[in-house]
């Protein structure tokens, strides 16, 4: 008989003023000791990951025998209060205080300090960052769906949603609200730090990677860091935000050894159906698809 999926949630305090929500999903006997911490991507939160039934890729590793951890970061999803023209978060808050802020809690309600790490989009690129400033970090596994730093590709797609609905239109919404309203633009699911998109915006953009704050160089410090097996897949119908070169630029500049897998997910290559950057993680075909090869990767690195 299934046993049923507990879901708890863990308000933390990062300053006065902001909290951010971290959720779990476990069950009574779990199988796995290694704890699971998901991080979502731009303009989402931590529902990229679970549903309001408890469907997703955070309940199905639960199942699984794993205790996993979803994140709703500053201003997302539950946690508070939300982005509004009084949010400072920059990226280098993201990667210096919260993650961090997050693992310390992880360890306290598990007693354990090993991780697994999956990210969706911009949060595979914010663990990779944190990776490169904590590279003692214990983290046995990753897996990232979607996840690219810079867009080089060129099409009418990339015009459209990239230069201008994100470009232009960030910055002139950005500076006329003092945060990016996304959720009005019907481009995602939460809005951004005004801050925190422009940072992100000029890593999309450059073929350097430097931390606006202290000119921290993540090129130069993936090429002494040995980071952990990872699987990054992506759809073959994201052709932006995920296209499969950007996604395997990313493995490259983070210096992904041979031990990391690139996968493309589509109905040539096996899979149940030609996915895109949101239903590669929403897609109900997904749980007996390659939900299956995410948990492999990650039992297999136990």
């Amino acid at each position: 008989m299934e046993q049923t999926i507990e879901h708890t949630k863990h308000y933390l305090r990062v300053n006065e003023i902001e909290t951010i929500c971290l959720h779990k999903f476990s069950q009574q006997e779990f199988k796995h000791e290694t704890p699971i911490f998901m991080l979502h991507g731009a303009m989402e939160n931590s529902r990229i990951f679970h549903s309001k039934s408890k469907k997703g890729l955070a309940p199905f590793l639960a199942k699984k025998g794993y205790n996993v951890f979803a994140v709703d970061m500053r201003g997302k999803g539950e946690s508070s209060p939300k982005v509004n023209k009084n949010s400072k978060q920059s990226q280098t808050d993201q990667i210096l205080i919260d993650i961090p802020l997050c693992l310390t809690k992880i360890k306290e309600l598990t007693q354990i300090s090993n991780f697994h790490f999956v990210g969706h989009s911009w949060g595979g690129v914010l663990l990779l960052a944190y990776l490169a400033r904590f590279p003692k970090t214990n983290v046995k596994s990753m897996v990232f769906f979607g996840s690219k730093r810079r867009v080089s590709v060129f099409s009418i797609r990339r015009i459209l949603y990239i230069d201008l609905v994100w470009n232009l239109g960030g910055i002139v919404l950005g500076k006329l609200n003092g945060f990016v309203p996304f959720t009005k633009m019907k481009a995602g699911s939460d809005d951004e730090p005004y801050q925190f998109f422009r940072e992100m915006n000029k890593w999309v953009y450059s073929k350097k990677w430097k931390d606006k704050k202290d000119d921290f160089n993540y090129l130069e410090a993936f090429k002494r860091v040995d980071l952990p097996p990872t699987l990054s897949m992506t759809g073959i119908k994201d052709h932006t935000l995920g296209n499969q070169k950007d996604v395997k630029l990313l493995m490259e500049e983070a210096n992904l050894g041979k031990n990391s897998k690139f996968q493309l997910l589509s109905k040539e290559n096996g899979n149940k159906t030609n996915y895109d950057h949101i239903n590669i993680l929403t897609h109900k075909e997904a749980v007996s698809d390659h939900f299956i090869d995410a948990y492999n990767w990650i039992k297999a690195n136990d």
